[in-house]
């Protein structure tokens, strides 16, 4: 068969590569001397690679990262030993302040595509766990807005693997003991329950690779929160909610958005799966 001359690839060939740029799901992207894009998952923008190549296209290839050649100056020595394995972390051996300066770029690229913008503003945008922290835990001020209190409850919070992760950089709240989620429950009026698993992994990140290894460990969670007397649990992170509902959560599980609504009066009836 005839090979594109745009791609010049061959499949389980190597290629050694100067990567350019990155896709937003972690992968390298580079050229070829004779100008194939390849895209590298785990390389980094700066790093030079050797790849294997596993697929081709008309277009481009897709390479497996066989060895670092040269690391980028951005490249650091990832904190989870599971980087590498889980897909939670694309960008976990990218420094954070290059991480942010890639997150702008895609987010400045995506305004221009869609309505011309040609610049968003370099300011931070705060993520929920900031948001928790920073702006919804003015404890005072949110104990008197809350219209019905929800007291008598007790209920989890359940932090998940990222909220507060990598804490180094994050540095919100203690990642091993946490209480941000906690002060906000009181606030509302409940009793939080402190229970072993609550920053433990839900598993949703390997859902797809080892269904039964997510299922164990999300049922783990509800299970610690189960038996230390909780009889709800609520979360900021979407995909936690999602993964320990679908395995069958041993209490209703929500989003904190909407535990917040029903404190606040604002929401007529819950959604609690």
């Amino acid at each position: 068969m005839k090979k594109d001359k745009k791609t010049v690839l061959e499949k389980n060939t190597y290629v050694e590569l100067d990567v350019a740029d990155m896709t937003p799901d972690g992968s390298g992207v580079g050229r070829t001397a004779e100008g194939a894009v390849v895209f590298v998952p785990g390389a980094l923008a700066g790093d030079r690679v050797r790849a294997k190549i596993i697929k081709t296209t008309s277009g481009y290839g897709v390479g497996r990262l066989e060895a670092l050649l040269s690391p980028s100056p951005d490249r650091v020595e990832a904190d989870c030993p599971q980087h590498g394995r889980c897909g939670g972390c694309c960008f976990s051996a990218l420094h954070a302040d290059a991480e942010t300066r890639f997150k702008q770029k895609l987010v400045n690229d995506a305004l221009r595509r869609v309505d011309g913008v040609k610049k968003t503003s370099s300011s931070y945008s705060k993520g929920q766990s900031e948001v928790i922290a920073e702006d919804a835990v003015d404890t005072d001020r949110l104990r008197a807005a809350v219209k019905h209190p929800l007291t008598g409850r007790r209920i989890g919070a359940y932090y998940g693997c990222m909220l507060l992760r990598p804490g180094k950089v994050m540095a919100l709240d203690d990642v091993e003991n946490p209480r941000v989620m906690e002060d906000f429950i009181r606030a509302l009026g409940a009793e939080p329950v402190i229970y072993p698993r609550r920053n433990e992994c839900c598993g949703g990140y390997v859902a797809l690779e080892d269904a039964e290894s997510a299922r164990k460990k999300s049922n783990a969670v509800s299970h610690s929160a189960a038996v230390n007397g909780a009889e709800l649990l609520v979360t900021a992170c979407p995909l936690c909610k999602y993964n320990l509902v679908k395995n069958g959560s041993e209490v209703p599980v929500v989003y904190f958005t909407e535990l917040l609504a029903e404190a606040l009066g604002i929401k007529e009836e819950t959604h609690a799966e």
